[in-house]
């Protein structure tokens, strides 16, 4: 039989503001259909998880913006590492997860990087430029990515938690006025406090350790 015609209602379009100058460049997760990457000439790339609803949408930012100015950004298959350029004619390799870099620049181009695309095994990937060539580039895994990105997923839950904390933490000091409504309206929020930090010295010391068995650099969970 025939195919059944296109159904839609028309409607105003649903504009989403969290750039501060013109988009250049998007792309969706290979992994999340409703998590997506973006850049634009404010120097920023920013990865989104879209939230819909039936005659709504919006759009959470999930990590800091990344400070690159990139005409494109891609995803690698497993989503756990983006490539964009930077400084112009360098190729740069982030985490998707923390935002944080992949490596140094890799130098090769001499012209404006343009674009870049992934091959299916994900440890190769081409980009091209206005120097009017192709660069083929083997990203060598000599740590697990994939347990890398892992550990950095704990660290962004870890980081949020610590927020909450302190913001618990700075309620019971505002509000704390006598010895006898500590007892009766903060005594659950004060044990559950002190549980979740004695859990935190130990995530802290999980994620140090393993930090030390990939080759990064330790982060410094105590300093000011």
């Amino acid at each position: 039989g025939e195919e059944p015609e296109d159904r839609y209602a028309e409607g105003d379009p649903l504009t989403l503001r969290g750039h501060g100058a013109p988009v250049s460049c998007l792309a969706f997760s290979p992994k999340d259909k409703d998590r997506f990457a973006s850049c634009s000439t404010d120097a920023t790339i920013r990865i989104w998880q879209l939230h819909t609803e039936e005659f709504a949408v919006s759009l959470t930012q999930i990590i800091d913006p990344i400070q690159c100015l990139s005409n494109f950004v891609a995803w690698s298959p497993d989503a756990a590492t983006i490539v964009a350029s930077s400084e112009d004619i360098n190729v740069q390799l982030f985490s998707a997860v923390s935002g944080k870099p992949r490596s140094e620049g890799l130098k090769g181009h001499t012209a404006t990087v343009r674009g870049a695309a992934w091959a299916p095994a994900g440890q190769t990937f081409v980009t091209c430029a206005d120097d009017n060539s192709v660069r083929m580039w083997h990203f060598l895994i000599n740590r697990n990515i994939t347990e890398i990105a892992v550990l950095e997923g704990e660290q962004m839950v870890f980081n949020s938690d610590m927020r909450y904390w302190g913001e618990v933490l700075a309620m019971i000091r505002k509000d704390y006025q006598t010895y006898k409504k500590g007892l009766s309206d903060y005594k659950p929020k004060v044990y559950e406090l002190r549980e979740a930090l004695d859990k935190g010295v130990e995530r802290t010391t999980s994620y140090v350790r393993r930090e030390q068995l990939l080759g990064l650099e330790v982060t410094d969970y105590f300093e000011p």
